[in-house]
C-alpha cells in the first residue's frame, strides 16, 4: 500500500492516520516503517506530527551498534517481555541499543510492516481470534 504523496494531512490516508495514532512506545521489530527511498526503520514512537504541513517526527530504534547475534538475542528478549517499562529506556534492553529521530513528510512513507510480540499490539486492540490489519477496522 502506498501513501498518496499529494495528501495534505495525516487523516487523508488510513495508513498514515494509523501511524499518527500510535501514542505508545512500540517494542523493537514490531513496526517497520518503509520510506519511498527504500529506507527502513524500526519504529519506537511518533513524537509529533503537524496536520497542516504533513510533516512528522518519529523516534526509531537504533540497532547500528549491535551485531547480528546481539539482534537475535534482543528479539528473544522482546518476545519474553511481560512489562512495557523496559521499553522506555533503550539501554535497559541492551547497553548499545539506542534511539534516533527521523523527521519526515507524509509522502515519504511507502508502507509499514507490522509484526506481533507479547506487548504489541496492546492486547485489548486485538479482535478475538484474529490478527488486526494496519489502519483498517477488519
Amino acid at each position: 500500500m502506498h501513501v498518496n504523496a499529494a495528501a495534505s494531512n495525516w487523516d487523508d490516508d488510513p495508513l498514515i492516520a494509523w501511524l499518527a495514532g500510535i501514542d505508545v512506545v512500540v517494542p523493537p521489530f514490531c513496526v517497520e516503517v518503509v520510506l519511498t527511498d527504500g529506507s527502513r526503520y524500526s519504529l519506537h514512537s511518533i513524537t509529533s506530527h503537524d496536520e497542516n504541513s504533513g510533516a512528522g517526527v518519529m523516534r526509531i530504534w537504533d540497532f547500528r551498534g549491535l551485531s547480528d547475534e546481539e539482534l537475535d538475542g534482543l528479539r528473544d528478549q522482546i518476545m519474553a517481555l511481560t512489562d512495557a517499562s523496559p521499553l522506555q529506556e533503550p539501554t535497559s534492553l541492551h547497553s548499545r541499543l539506542g534511539s534516533a529521530v527521523v523527521r519526515l513528510r507524509l509522502g515519504d512513507v511507502a508502507h509499514c510492516v507490522e509484526s506481533y510480540a507479547p506487548l504489541w499490539p496492546e492486547r485489548e486492540e486485538r479482535p478475538p481470534g484474529r490478527q488486526r490489519g494496519i489502519g483498517f477496522g477488519n
